[in-house]
């Protein structure tokens, strides 16, 4: 990417932004809403006889066959292998996936099946006593792991050591403090580039997953 804007470097930029566009069908190309593909060869992948790259939301599957799949427009593509790559139930999955019941035998993904809604990204109403790290509502896609564990888990143990010395034995989010959070996360959200992605929370990778956390 190409940041200066001289204008030997605008033409170099546009040179290989036609380039890429061509043999990857303008597909990766959300600068500063995904992570960058850098990796080594990534781009000359699409240039080997043997790749070619559809647009499954324009031709999407039809059926497997034999031999290996047929897209929409009716032709075959043959494999000696199939990966099936779906992704995976981002953030929210970890917590939705387990049966963690709250007051009443509530589950999680009852709780969240109309979006979701936390304290600070660690702590949800109707689950006294739980603490989550690295869940929905907290900087967990948006920096490095250490650097988002590291305050929270401080956090929970401030949180427990209060308990301990006042003779606390719960503590649980208010759903006043829940509408508070979330406000606040998706007014944040709502300013960034990754509002358009189809990417995290913005996206919804399984018809179950929420649209936004």
């Amino acid at each position: 990417m190409v940041f200066m804007r001289s204008g030997g470097q605008r033409f170099a930029q546009g040179y290989v932004t036609r380039r890429c566009r061509k043999s990857t069908h303008g597909l990766p190309s959300s600068n500063w809403r995904r992570r960058l593909s850098l990796e080594q060869t990534y781009y000359e992948v699409f240039n080997q006889d043997n790749v070619d790259l559809i647009d499954l939301n324009e031709n999407p599957i039809a059926e497997f066959t034999s031999k290996g799949i047929v897209t929409g427009d009716g032709k075959e593509h043959e494999f000696d292998v199939i990966v099936l790559a779906t992704g995976w139930d981002g953030v929210t999955g970890a917590m939705t996936k387990i049966d963690i019941r709250g007051i009443g035998g509530q589950t999680v993904a009852e709780k969240w099946k109309d979006g979701v809604y936390t304290n600070l990204g660690m702590t949800v109403s109707g689950f006294p006593n739980m603490f989550f790290m690295s869940g929905p509502q907290a900087p967990t896609a948006f920096s490095v792991g250490p650097s988002c564990i590291e305050p929270q888990g401080d956090w929970i143990a401030n949180v427990i050591k209060h308990m301990k010395k006042n003779h606390l034995t719960k503590i649980e989010a208010t759903p006043e403090a829940e509408q508070i959070w979330r406000g606040m996360v998706m007014s944040i959200h709502d300013k960034l580039l990754v509002r358009n992605a189809r990417v995290g929370g913005t996206e919804l990778t399984f018809p179950e997953n929420q649209r936004k956390y």
